[in-house]
């Protein structure tokens, strides 16, 4: 997917962090020849050739965290532990009630306060 003609050469590309354009010995799939002959060896099919690292990185969804979304969780965590210590607080503030006749004895008015500390 050059926009201009490519030189293509016999010179080991040997630096192993080199992208494909650097990769002047190389042809890949859907190269239009313009001049001259070539022999090639395959050396790469399917998911393991460049187009189709290409289409698995464009499948696998990175998990991208942006600013705004570690916000959110940063805020969403905190929510969620003053609601916990809310619930608590209202627990053990009505603990004394938990004895309570009308709730049936101190376990179900245990489950009953924390009903409503949930609630």
């Amino acid at each position: 997917g050059e926009s201009r003609t490519v030189e293509k050469s016999l010179d080991v590309v040997s630096a192993e962090d080199a992208v494909y354009q650097d990769m002047t010995c190389m042809l890949f799939s859907g190269t239009l020849v313009v001049a001259g002959s070539a022999r090639g060896v395959v050396v790469s099919t399917g998911g393991n050739t460049a187009i189709g690292k290409i289409r698995a990185a464009m499948s696998d969804p990175a998990d991208e965290s942006t600013p705004l979304k570690a916000k959110l969780d940063e805020f969403g965590n905190l929510l969620a532990k003053v609601i916990a210590g809310i619930c608590v607080l209202v627990w053990i503030v009505n603990i004394r009630h938990f004895t309570d006749p009308e709730l049936g004895g101190w376990v179900s008015g245990a489950i009953h306060y924390f009903k409503i500390a949930v609630a």
